[in-house]
């Protein structure tokens, strides 16, 4: 209940916090200023100017493991693959985000980031996963398809059981 009700109004309070102490020690440059128009917009420079947590935007990927439960926890995009001693990989049922269309996506420099996280609280009954891959949309999206995509999951694990990690 916690998780649900206050980690993300905490995750999101001590990043903007890290975020501001980075602005007092790293003020904005004029070179990133001009690196900011030339590869968005002069409103866009305006929004930064009387926000500059925005210039900071990022998405959040979490997954906390115990031997009872996993906690999945999603703002913005990105995969979460679990996969089994049998080398099957699926992914976890974190509610979908209809707004992530594109390069749409949620942050966690918006006003109310908190509203945004979407949690999956796992109980484990049995084992827990073999392992757990966490990665950006771009790894996902070089796919042909969601099949192709699973796949990583159980070949990656079966060349670290064959191989070892260090391979």
């Amino acid at each position: 209940r916690w998780a649900e009700e206050r980690l993300p109004h905490e995750i999101v309070r001590h990043w903007k916090e890290a975020v501001a102490d980075h602005l007092t020690a790293n003020p904005i440059e004029a070179s990133e200023w001009e690196r900011l128009e030339m590869a968005e917009s002069a409103s866009r420079r305006r929004q930064v100017a009387l926000d500059p947590v925005i210039a900071y935007g990022a998405t959040l990927l979490s997954v906390l493991v115990t031997e009872f439960y996993i906690l999945h926890i999603q703002l913005g995009d990105g995969d979460i693959v679990t996969v089994d001693d049998s080398e099957e990989a699926t992914r976890p049922p974190v509610p979908r985000d209809e707004r992530l269309i594109g390069n749409e996506t949620t942050s966690l420099c918006t006003r109310e980031a908190w509203r945004d996280f979407r949690l999956f609280f796992q109980v484990l009954s049995g084992s827990l996963p073999a392992m757990v891959l966490v990665s950006t949309d771009g790894f996902s999206n070089s796919f042909r398809d969601e099949a192709a995509f699973l796949s990583v999951g159980a070949d990656l694990l079966h060349g670290i059981r064959s191989e070892g990690l260090e391979a």
